[in-house]
């Protein structure tokens, strides 16, 4: 029988290679999926101010496209839009009771303003989001007070499609991360041996491409971290590992080592070509653990008979296989 092709746009939408590859499509669909339902919710079942569902939405999905930043933004989402719709209801109701317009819009800049105090602090999204929340529900604080319940319902409706559709079409920083760092060691291995050619310059220039690569990899460990549970530091100390194995195959693949801070006196500090070939099998070897979960046998110890390049190169690579060993929530998927 063969396979619907619901069936195989499913199976496809959870490769996580594929969500690597086209994660920004992937989120392009979510946030388009996301303003058609909050749309159609809101019209369907005659919902007053139902824009406010789709301005919640993409406040809380557009910015953030991995799931375990939209889980938290929308947990914090929700706490400021309960503090900042209680807030609009009391300011709201107040207006209807006293009726002193220049007090209300008064009591509305005064709670701006501690939101706004509390905004460049930890938990600077809650206060931000419940000044906004305010604004949202209270308007000048002369609307009735069903006004600003409807709209209340219609920013909680905003945050539950975010948050659904995180879960049915997730990406994960997870896979950003370990797809990423598999991505920075095959570069690795591309530029080993070609560090054997004539043209001396291109392997420092291969060498500092994939600096960026390491730098694009540090905002995602907060996500990360919070997607596996693993502490940051032990995130930092695998992306500490691979920076110093980066720094040492800059020297190893140098033309002039001691320019760049290799010992004095070292004549060994160049790889020869089946250490090259060995140690870009390793780098190989470990670019696939964090893709396919599959780790090769245990690497033998180095031997005296290899260059301080090959031995050192070797050693940092082997601290770091043993760190993502130590992390299988990062890989064992």
């Amino acid at each position: 029988m063969p396979d619907p092709a619901p069936n195989r746009i499913l199976r496809a939408l959870r490769d996580p290679r594929l969500r690597y590859r086209h994660g920004r499509l992937i989120h392009a669909l979510r946030c388009a999926l996301g303003i058609f339902l909050g749309l159609g919710i809101t019209y369907s079942a005659h919902i007053p101010n139902g824009e406010w569902t789709s301005i919640s939405f993409l406040i809380v999905m557009v910015g953030l496209q991995h799931h375990g930043n939209i889980r938290r933004r929308a947990v914090e989402r929700a706490a400021g839009t309960l503090l900042g719709a209680a807030a609009g209801l009391v300011i709201i109701g107040m207006q209807s009771t006293i009726g002193i317009t220049p007090l209300t819009f008064m009591v509305m800049a005064l709670f701006c303003g501690a939101c706004g105090y509390h905004a460049i602090s930890r938990g600077g999204y809650v206060a931000q989001l419940s000044a906004i929340t305010l604004m949202i529900v209270a308007g000048y604080g002369l609307d009735p007070i069903t006004v600003g319940l409807w709209r209340t319902v219609n920013v909680l409706i905003g945050i539950v499609i975010a948050l659904a559709l995180s879960f049915a079409l997730p990406i994960y920083a997870r896979d950003y991360w370990r797809f990423g760092m598999a991505d920075a060691l095959r570069r690795c291995a591309e530029l080993i041996l070609p560090a054997k050619a004539d043209d001396q310059t291109q392997p420092r220039a291969s060498v500092e491409t994939i600096s960026p690569v390491l730098n694009r990899l540090r905002p995602l460990m907060p996500p990360v971290a919070r997607e596996t549970k693993l502490p940051m530091a032990q995130l930092e100390s695998i992306q500490r590992s691979l920076r110093l194995f980066l720094s040492l195959l800059e020297l190893a693949t140098s033309p002039e080592p001691a320019a760049h801070g290799a010992l004095p006196g070292t004549t060994d500090w160049n790889l020869a070509d089946a250490e090259a070939e060995r140690l870009a099998a390793r780098l190989i070897a470990v670019a696939e653990g964090l893709e396919t979960g599959a780790w090769a046998l245990p690497w033998s110890a180095p031997v005296a008979s290899e260059s301080l390049a090959a031995r050192m190169t070797g050693a940092e690579l082997q601290s770091l296989r043993r760190h993502l060993l130590a992390a299988p929530p990062l890989w064992s998927v």
